[in-house]
C-alpha cells in the first residue's frame, strides 16, 4: 500500500526519498533485502530523470547512504561520486545552495561503514567545497566545516578536528552585526554540539572557551539570541564526561547568563545551565535553580511559562518540588489577563503535571482553563499517559 501510494507521487525527488525509506523499512525488518534493492533501484532510476543538478545531488546522496546501510557499498560509492559531480555542475553564483549541499553529502558521508572508501569520497566532497567561492559571513560554511569535523569524528577519530572548529568559529565571530545575531547563535549551537563530542577534553575545553567568548559578543541588543547560543552551549557540555572542565565551563557560561539584563531570557539560561549541572553537581544544580525561580517572580505573564520550564527539568531530580512548581504555574497563570494567554499556560501546565503522573494537578489545571478547547488537550494528554502507564506497549505505535 504505501509503495503503491509514492508511485502516485508527481514530483520526482519526493517519490524517490519516500522509496528509499520504504526500501529502509524492508531492508531492516526483513530478512531478505531482495525487495529492499529492487525499492532502492526504482528510486535510483527517478532520481536519475532530474533536471535540476541541486535536487539531483541531494536526493543521489541519500539513496547512497540507504545503499551503504544496506551493505551495497559499491553503488553507494557510484552515486556518492555522482552526487558530488552534480554538485559541481551548478552554477558558482549558487554558492550559498552548493554549500548546504555538499554539507549534506558530507553528513551522508560519515554515515558510510566502509572507512577507507568513505575517507576518499569525504576529501572529493571537501575539495569541491574549497571550489566554491564564499562572500563573506557565510553561515553555511561554517555548518559545512561542522560535518566535516563530525564525519572525520566517525571515520578517522585520530584526525585532529580542531582546525575545522576554529574555521567555523572564525566565520560565527563574522556575524556580528545586527541583522546575523540569529544566524550566529544557530552556528554557535551547532558548533557547542560538535565540539561536545570530541574525545580530547582539552581540546574540547579550548574549544568552547572561544565559542562561549563569541557568544558574548553578540549585540545586547539581541538578548534573544545570546540566550539560544548560551543554553545550546550549556547543553552541550553538560554532555561532557569531564565533570571538573564541564563544571568550570559551565561557571563561565553562568557569568554570560548574568550579564543578560532582560529577566526571562536570563531565566532561560540559568535553567539550561542548571538541568547540564544535574548530571555534574546536583547541588548546584538545585541553587540555580532556586536562582531562576527568584527572579522569574518580577513578572506574572512569564512567572508561569518560567515555572513550567524550571518545573520540567525539576523532574529529574525531585519530582515532588517539580510538582509544587506547576501547582505555583497554576495560580500564576490565573493572573494572565490575556485569556489565551492564560488558557495556553494552564494548558501547558496541565499536560506538564500530566507527564508527571499527578492526575490531581491535572484536573485542578482543567478547572482553571477559560475555554473548553484547553480542557480537551489536558483531558486528553492525561489520558493518554494514563494508558501509556497501564499499556506500555502503545507507547511503540
Amino acid at each position: 500500500q504505501a509503495i503503491a501510494s509514492a508511485n502516485k507521487i508527481p514530483d520526482r525527488r519526493y517519490k524517490a526519498q519516500v522509496l528509499r525509506n520504504i526500501a529502509l523499512i524492508y531492508g531492516n525488518l526483513m530478512s531478505s533485502k531482495i525487495q529492499a534493492y529492487a525499492l532502492l533501484d526504482a528510486a535510483t532510476n527517478i532520481a536519475n530523470q532530474i533536471t535540476d543538478s541541486g535536487d539531483k545531488a541531494c536526493i543521489l546522496s541519500s539513496l547512497a547512504q540507504a545503499y551503504s546501510e544496506l551493505e551495497k557499498s559499491k553503488t553507494a560509492v557510484i552515486l556518492f561520486n555522482e552526487a558530488i559531480g552534480n554538485t559541481n555542475e551548478m552554477s558558482k553564483e549558487y554558492f550559498s545552495q552548493k554549500t548546504s549541499i555538499l554539507r549534506q553529502i558530507i553528513q551522508d558521508i560519515g554515515k558510510f561503514n566502509q572507512r577507507e572508501k568513505a575517507l576518499i569520497l569525504l576529501n572529493k566532497a571537501i575539495e569541491s567545497l574549497n571550489k566554491i567561492e564564499q562572500k563573506q559571513n557565510s553561515w553555511e560554511k561554517a555548518y559545512a566545516l561542522i560535518a566535516i569535523a563530525q564525519a572525520y569524528e566517525n571515520l578517522n577519530p585520530e584526525k585532529d578536528t580542531v582546525p575545522f572548529f576554529d574555521k567555523a568559529i572564525a566565520i560565527a565571530n563574522q556575524l556580528n552585526n545586527f541583522e546575523r545575531a540569529r544566524e550566529k547563535a544557530r552556528v554557535l549551537g551547532k558548533i557547542a554540539q560538535g565540539i561536545s563530542k570530541l574525545k580530547q577534553p582539552e581540546k574540547a575545553t579550548a574549544l568552547f572557551d572561544k565559542v562561549i567568548a563569541s557568544a558574548n559578543q553578540i549585540n545586547q541588543d539581541k538578548d534573544k539570541h545570546k540566550t539560544t547560543a548560551l543554553r545550546a552551549i550549556a547543553g552541550a557540555i553538560g554532555k561532557l564526561n569531564e565533570m571538573e572542565q564541564a563544571s568550570a565551563l559551565l561557571e563561565k557560561v553562568r557569568v554570560s547568563a548574568n550579564q543578560i539584563p532582560n529577566s526571562d531570557n536570563k531565566v532561560n539560561v540559568l535553567n539550561a545551565i542548571a538541568e547540564a549541572y544535574i548530571k555534574i553537581n546536583q547541588a548546584e544544580a538545585v541553587n540555580l535553580f532556586d536562582e531562576a525561580i527568584i527572579i522569574t517572580k518580577e513578572n506574572f505573564d512569564s512567572k508561569a511559562f518560567a515555572l513550567i520550564e524550571i518545573g520540567e527539568a525539576y523532574e529529574k531530580l525531585n519530582k515532588a518540588k517539580a510538582a509544587a512548581l506547576f501547582d505555583e504555574a497554576i495560580n500564576t497563570a490565573k493572573l494572565i489577563l490575556n485569556t489565551d494567554d492564560k488558557d495556553y499556560a494552564i494548558e501547558i501546565t496541565g499536560e506538564a503535571a500530566a507527564n508527571l503522573k499527578n492526575w490531581g494537578l491535572a484536573l485542578k489545571a482543567t478547572k482553571e482553563c477559560h475555554s473548553e478547547e484547553c480542557k480537551a488537550h489536558v483531558l486528553s494528554k492525561a489520558l493518554r499517559v494514563h494508558a501509556d502507564q497501564k499499556n506500555p506497549e502503545l507507547k511503540k505505535e
